[in-house]
């Protein structure tokens, strides 16, 4: 009897499982996360069993950079693209590791299609309308071999958004259609198949209001568009045709999608439907008389924009009404 009692006790008694979790293996982290050529990047050493009183050597690529008394962080300066550097860690236990830093860089480029003056060799900078172009140029390597677009992944982000429906794989190029409402900021993440080498690019949108512009169209020598004609306008000539630029404004429909409207004095001008940015202006005498250039963009109903030119044609006489 005494021994089934001793049975149905040690029978009734709960029993308890033990686990035993491995030490995590020492491992690095960057900072900056994604190494530029020629970045200073701070590496910090994890996961090391009494961290403060361990021995740590450095090397790079085989050289020692450092030693010391709990020292979990070293500081480098990054590589060109291209050239990687192996950084190792080594423990006075003999524990060991290593990581391999290969510094990449994008390129990325904008361009608008908004209104500019025919043979303007600047940039046409974003107008409400407009259509923004962007191009990722990633220079990312791997042993020393450029990495094709096609086998890369493009993230684009505008605002802080993802664009799902413009990323993918050898998408470095993107087009937003309409910029009727400002963009700020746009941003592409650029990564192979697993992750392991990554690059970055970031850049802020100017935005430009539309300018309006008037220019003399000179019977030899064209329109004068290196020299904008002033708020104030003196000529000796009874007889001018301007010509009005309406700088930066979006041509997301084409330059069809511009309404000009021209004023002289109080009256509305009859314009050519064909050539809608010229206006002739005849005097038969010595006058003043203001002109006033308004433009609509059909792209963006938000945008209208005028300007009023006061010209002296002949010689100074009275501003007409």
């Amino acid at each position: 009897m005494r021994f089934l009692i001793i049975v149905l006790l040690l029978s009734a008694s709960p029993l308890y499982a033990q686990t035993f979790q491995a030490p995590l293996e020492p491992s690095f982290s960057l900072s900056p996360s994604i190494v530029t050529p020629g970045a200073t990047v701070l590496i910090t050493l994890k996961n090391v069993e009494n961290a403060r009183t361990t021995m740590v050597r450095w090397f790079r690529d085989g050289v020692l950079v450092g030693s010391g008394i709990g020292m979990t962080d070293m500081q480098i300066t990054a590589s060109n693209a291209g050239i990687t550097s192996v950084v190792q860690a080594q423990l006075e236990s003999g524990e060991s590791a290593e990581i391999r830093i290969q510094p990449t860089s994008v390129d990325l480029l904008w361009s608008a299609d908004s209104y500019v003056a025919p043979f303007f060799k600047g940039r046409a900078l974003a107008g409400a309308g407009s259509v923004l172009r962007f191009e990722a140029l990633p220079h990312l390597y791997r042993d020393g071999a450029a990495l094709p677009v096609s086998d890369l992944f493009f993230v684009w982000k505008v605002d802080g958004a993802t664009k799902k429906n413009l990323s993918g794989r050898g998408r470095n190029t993107i087009a937003l259609p309409d910029s009727s409402f400002r963009v700020d900021e746009v941003s592409v993440t650029v990564e192979n198949d697993d992750g392991t080498i990554r690059g970055t690019a970031q850049m802020r949108i100017p935005q430009r209001d539309t300018v309006l512009e008037l220019y003399q169209e000179h019977p030899l020598f064209g329109v004068l568009f290196h020299s904008p004609i002033p708020d104030q306008f003196v000529t000796n000539s009874r007889d001018i045709i301007v010509f009005g630029v309406p700088w930066y404004a979006g041509t997301a429909q084409g330059t069809r999608g511009i309404q000009y409207e021209w004023k002289l004095g109080e009256k509305q001008a009859q314009i050519d439907e064909a050539h809608p940015y010229h206006m002739s202006i005849n005097a038969s005498a010595p006058v003043s008389t203001q002109v006033t250039l308004s433009i609509r963009n059909t792209a963006t109903w938000l945008e209208d924009t005028r300007r009023t030119w006061t010209l002296f044609l002949g010689e100074r006489g009275t501003l007409l009404p």
